[in-house]
């Protein structure tokens, strides 16, 4: 498949992946009027056909993106697993184009809210927005290979029915019974980037001590769970969140996490006891730069309901917003 004109190799690439997305945004936003132009261009055979209009220099970062978009992966592995949550598959290669019904939307655009800085493989936050008003938000993780083709694609909508505490109660029920497992031994330590922390904190901390996880907590810190409909807000917040899904038979296993420094995605899945199925989902975390602690996650877990049929309902009476009602556009600053 040929590249764009202008298109880093596939290591630069690769060592560039979140700034390309980063680059493609900054010069050439993915709001409501530009998105619209690529939304109206036919499906192309090959991404070497996706260029901005007067913008040479963004394409080969556009193309990163619009690829992922439209399904149509720039150099895509022989084998590159889409695993989406849109309609609960997993698939390789190209998946269904869900995308397709909104094309005869002339206003419906894609923003990217927020972009974790990761080099090998990197996460971003999304909206889709309609005219005036903005609607469904979600998180696509994108992963490299060492040929800099995209290998790994995870993508996943805000659930639309957000049972709140009902989780935890349900999850409490699921495992009542189930004896605690010795605490994991580990190594105090204060990693300074966003994906270390990430991992410290889901591979070694995890099941240990809240009082060490909280280290690493701004005290003004914002934490989007979509199970609920509220952010939480500030450090005792997210510290009773955290003790309420601490219990036995609940474990948050780490899948994949990019390389971030200020800013990191991770996927991850909940193993709920002896349940062969797992609840999948991803994370989003940016840390202050100074001060080195998260000030802001956003959590989105797949669907609770599968398939997830209101998703699916909203998304055809509703394309252009993909949710039942949508909100005002830019009531919700970064997707929050």
């Amino acid at each position: 498949m040929k590249s764009h004109p202008g298109a880093p190799s596939p290591q630069q690439d690769r060592n560039h992946l979140s700034s390309c997305v980063s680059f493609a945004v900054s010069d050439f936003p993915l709001d409501g009027s530009d998105f619209g132009w690529w939304m109206q261009q036919p499906q192309p055979s090959s991404t070497s056909t996706l260029m901005a209009p007067n913008n040479s220099r963004a394409s080969a970062a556009m193309g990163i993106i619009v690829s992922v978009i439209f399904n149509n992966y720039t150099r895509p592995a022989m084998q590159c697993t889409y695993d989406s949550q849109h309609n609960c598959s997993r698939r390789v290669a190209k998946p269904a184009k869900q995308v397709g019904q909104r094309k005869g939307k002339d206003d419906a655009g894609f923003r990217i809210d927020m972009i974790s800085d990761g080099d090998g493989a990197c996460g971003f936050a999304w909206t889709w927005t309609c005219g005036d008003e903005e609607g469904l938000r979600g998180t696509t993780f994108v992963e490299l290979n060492d040929a800099g083709e995209i290998q790994f694609v995870r993508e996943i909508p805000e659930p639309l029915f957000k049972p709140g505490d009902a989780t935890k109660d349900l999850l409490q029920a699921v495992t009542a019974g189930i004896e605690p497992t010795p605490k994991p031994d580990f190594e105090s330590q204060t990693p300074t980037t966003a994906s270390g922390i990430a991992r410290y904190l889901y591979e070694e901390v995890q099941g240990g001590s809240v009082d060490e996880a909280m280290r690493f907590f701004s005290p003004d810190v914002e934490y989007r769970d979509f199970n609920y409909e509220e952010m939480l807000n500030g450090k005792e917040d997210v510290r009773k969140f955290i003790e309420d899904f601490s219990f036995p038979g609940i474990t948050f296993r780490p899948q994949r996490f990019d390389d971030g420094v200020l800013s990191t995605c991770f996927c991850w899945e909940v193993v709920i006891a002896d349940a062969p199925e797992t609840i999948k989902g991803m994370s989003l975390y940016r840390i202050d730069p100074e001060t080195r602690l998260i000030n802001y996650v956003r959590d989105v877990p797949e669907s609770a309901v599968k398939p997830p049929i209101l998703g699916k309902l909203a998304r055809d009476l509703r394309p252009g917003l993909g949710v039942f009602a949508g909100v005002k556009l830019g009531s919700r600053p970064g997707g929050k």
